[in-house]
């Protein structure tokens, strides 16, 4: 559901709609109680006469669980995940839970985020808040994380972070299997993270970029490094020069990305070149938004890819490939569909295999994700028929929770995001504690 905003943030004029617009929504989903209870029961029903998993799927779980049953009672994990907001964190308890009954998860979420759909899963053993803000004091957000592990004796941790907090969860990841390591019999064995150099360079366009082109030798993707708006004209003024030099050839086109999260114009997909007069009228939406580009905040412009284009999930134990995934993928990806890719698998192989042998991470024995999709298998990410009440909460509990707040507080927002859980804000408030 979106609305638009056309004003510049904190006009009492955006803050009277989108309060006005708040009220509407509140009353929409209220309204659409009857609705969704009638949903759940429609599914329920369902689930007595089709089962939802094949032979195969269900051959499949029963040899995890197998495996799982042989770990004796007193070690059986307990997982630590940040982002109990999201809709990808109940699918993630849902497998764990599927592959280990026993295993417990405790769910982790910003003050802010207190009511949502995760801890209401009857697969969560305990729900914590944290009340660091991980952008403005990361050290203290490391540390409570690491006294909520150390407190539940947790043996693994798997973020699923919020934008602003990929490095903040490695750095704290870090400081837990530190403490771990300095308790006598504290088992803390599944690390489901990056270590936080590596992670730097993930969550970096450019830095990617440059190191796989530079520093590996892999194809990617041309990327530029855009400091200010003048560095976007003089960049529109070149390509539009090049192009004009060689009329015949291919137009070079490149694609201007924000290199931090950036809720508002991540599907924007705006290319250049482009005319000085729709460039202006770009940068014009992006003064809106603030989200123009500075020294702090830099963007990034890269080639304008062709083709279909694909999405890849890899799981990395002790060095080397446990898991690929591969997917077709979108600009606002819903659904996964695993497929073969042999190109993509080798281009992971090679990655690996250089970058392992220029950087010592093989020494700490991580499960990495290089690409932050979950790929669902057998579950839905919100319903699921064995645990129906998140479903429930996340439509009319977590998000009308967050409208009222934001009709209290007057921040202008945008759109609700049924998938992230939350309500998408001008200017990043909705990453604020």
């Amino acid at each position: 559901m979106e609305h638009s905003v056309k004003t510049r943030p904190s006009s009492r004029e955006q803050q009277c709609y989108g309060r006005g617009a708040a009220v509407m929504h509140l009353i929409l989903l209220t309204c659409l109680i009857p609705l969704t209870l009638s949903y759940m029961l429609l599914k329920t029903i369902q689930s007595v006469f089709s089962p939802s998993l094949s032979e195969k799927e269900l051959e499949f779980i029963e040899k995890i669980q197998a495996t799982s049953a042989e770990i004796k009672d007193d070690q059986q994990p307990c997982i630590l995940i940040v982002g109990a907001k999201y809709g990808k964190t109940l699918s993630i308890m849902r497998a764990l839970k599927t592959a280990n009954p026993k295993c417990r998860i405790v769910l982790t979420d910003t003050a802010k985020f207190t009511i949502n759909a995760g801890r209401f899963s009857k697969y969560c053993y305990r729900f914590e808040v944290l009340n660091a803000n991980p952008s403005t004091d990361p050290a203290s957000y490391a540390i409570q994380l690491a006294n909520i592990a150390k407190k539940y004796r947790v043996t693994g941790f798997l973020p699923v972070s919020q934008p602003n907090a990929s490095k903040e969860d490695s750095r704290s990841m870090e400081l837990m299997i530190h403490e771990a390591q300095s308790e006598n019999g504290r088992i803390f064995d599944r690390a489901f993270h990056v270590p936080s150099r590596l992670c730097e360079i993930l969550d970096d366009k450019f830095l990617f970029c440059k190191l796989c082109s530079e520093d590996l030798g892999l194809s990617s993707p041309r990327v530029e490094l855009l400091s200010s708006e003048r560095d976007l004209v003089e960049l529109n003024e070149e390509l539009i020069a090049k192009n004009a030099q060689n009329p015949h050839t291919q137009v070079e086109e490149l694609i201007i990305k924000n290199l931090s999260y950036d809720d508002l114009h991540r599907l924007d997909m705006f290319t250049l070149p482009t005319s000085p007069e729709v460039l202006k009228q770009y940068l014009e939406k992006l003064k809106v938004g603030g989200n123009l580009m500075t020294d702090t905040q830099p963007w990034v412009a890269q080639t304008k890819m062709t083709g279909k284009e694909y999405s890849a999930a890899v799981v990395i134990r002790s060095g080397k490939i446990a898991l690929l995934s591969v997917s077709p993928s979108s600009a606002s990806q819903l659904d996964f569909q695993n497929i073969q890719h042999e190109e993509i698998e080798s281009w992971c192989g090679r990655f690996l295999s250089l970058f392992g042998l220029k950087n010592n991470y093989g020494s700490i024995q991580l499960s990495q994700f290089l690409h932050k999709v979950f790929s669902r298998t057998w579950f839905d990410g919100d319903f699921d028929v064995d645990d129906m009440l998140p479903f429930f909460m996340k439509l009319h509990v977590q998000l009308p929770m967050l409208l009222v707040k934001n009709i209290r507080s007057g921040k202008p927002w945008i759109k609700l995001d049924f998938c992230i859980g939350k309500v998408v804000e001008l200017n990043g408030y909705d990453q604020q504690v």
